[in-house]
């Protein structure tokens, strides 16, 4: 019983982890620049199969949408349109991360550097996130130029002008710590439990929580040891307080804050 609902509470936060993520990626994405970017691509595509007023419509539909990008993204030299989120987990526990580091360390000393890639490529507990972002002046310059080349009745000039597009499109990735933001939500879900009736289900946990935190130190996601003690510190705190019974929501809480702010500080 008490088993069945420790699982079901790690499932949770390892669940509500990635939905977090996807929720706050894609907030930043402006939309209306996905729309232009997609009715380029249309219009593109009308144009390859001859449909010339179509892609006109389009390109007008463009227009009016990059209009109002200029007046409210003026000062934003690339904008978001596009993002993709995935996890790479290749390890979970902080012993087995220690020794395929210990090991990859030794290969190197040997010169062993296609082992040690191998298996620092085993290394990682993360969310990776491609965000796509087309600069604003890019889709100023192309929408005119294929306007012009479509106003001189020159398709194929139209065509090549919106297929350039693919070619300013700008890719940047960012690392999320998977172990630190299933954490944070693991102290989301303790929260909500009894201390007294639900506290050996809260003291297991507690430990998923520190395991999740020395696992983010092995993998090099938390590198400041000031916050490492810290962190490490006031796990201690709310598991004392569990230990004997004690109301453990504001250090819990605080526990929070500070994993939300060290996984933005690294």
């Amino acid at each position: 019983m008490i088993l069945d609902k420790i699982r079901e509470v790690a499932r949770k936060a390892e669940s509500r982890t990635l939905e977090a993520t996807q929720q706050r990626e894609e907030g930043k994405l402006v939309h209306v620049a996905t729309q232009v970017v997609e009715k380029l691509g249309a219009a593109l595509a009308a144009l390859r199969e001859g449909q010339l007023e179509q892609a006109k419509a389009l390109l007008a539909e463009a227009r009016d949408l990059v209009a109002q990008l200029q007046e409210s993204h003026e000062d934003v030299a690339a904008l978001p349109f596009q993002v993709r989120i995935y996890q790479v987990v290749q390890v979970n526990d902080p012993e087995v991360a220690k020794d395929l580091l210990a090991q990859a360390r030794k290969a190197l000393d040997e010169g062993n550097v296609p082992l040690a890639r191998i298996l620092l490529n085993r290394l990682r507990n993360e969310i990776v996130v491609d965000t796509d972002l087309v600069p604003l002046k890019v889709l100023v310059h192309t929408l005119d130029l294929a306007q012009s080349m479509l106003d001189r009745g020159n398709v194929t000039g139209a065509i090549s002008a919106l297929a350039v597009l693919d070619t300013a499109i700008e890719r940047v990735q960012t690392i999320i710590p998977r172990p630190l933001m299933e954490a944070f939500y693991l102290i989301e879900e303790i929260r909500k439990l009894d201390p007294k009736a639900d506290q050996p289900v809260i003291l297991e946990l507690i430990k998923l929580v520190r395991q999740k935190v020395e696992l983010s130190r092995v993998l090099g996601y938390l590198r400041d040891e000031e916050v490492i003690k810290s962190l490490l510190a006031q796990i201690e705190k709310v598991e004392q307080a569990a230990q004997e019974e004690k109301e453990q929501d504001q250090q819990l809480a605080d526990l929070q804050e500070a994993l939300d702010a060290a996984r933005e500080k690294e």
